[in-house]
């Protein structure tokens, strides 16, 4: 998902437009390996309706169900070539401060896996990171 920057409002306080957005489950089917997230299928569509590149994004709120999935979907949003993430990693500072922050709420890993409502967690931090009620992370 793309989201905008904050914008003031004194009612309401920031507010957070979403942009471009795209949803995929189990993607591939019948697939054991599960080496794709999904997000091949519609990223291109979504960087459009975002208006923006995957080497413009700020900071990435990945689905984190297992340490794997957040390599698999790095590449998979393209910001790594296949069998690359791991250097993207090494390559920047992932923490909030660094470079390129990734799940900068702790993601699933630091809450815990939430069933259907899971993939909103990462949607949630993006939000207050946007509106800048995250606090320290």
């Amino acid at each position: 998902m793309a989201l905008s920057g904050a914008v003031a409002d004194r009612t309401f306080g920031p507010r957070v437009r979403l942009l471009g957005g795209g949803a995929a489950h189990n993607h591939p089917a019948h697939d054991i390996y599960a080496l794709s997230a999904g997000w091949e299928r519609f990223r291109e569509r979504m960087f459009a309706q975002a208006g923006c590149e995957p080497g413009g994004l700020d900071f990435v709120e990945l689905y984190d169900d297992y340490p794997v999935m957040a390599y698999i979907q790095l590449e998979g949003l393209g910001l790594a070539e296949r069998g690359q993430a791991a250097r993207l990693i090494r390559d920047n500072n992932c923490t909030v401060a660094g470079t390129l922050p990734i799940n900068t709420g702790g993601g699933q890993l630091s809450a815990g896996q939430c069933g259907a409502s899971g993939g909103t967690l990462g949607l949630y931090e993006a939000v207050m990171q946007l509106r800048g009620e995250a606090g320290l992370r």
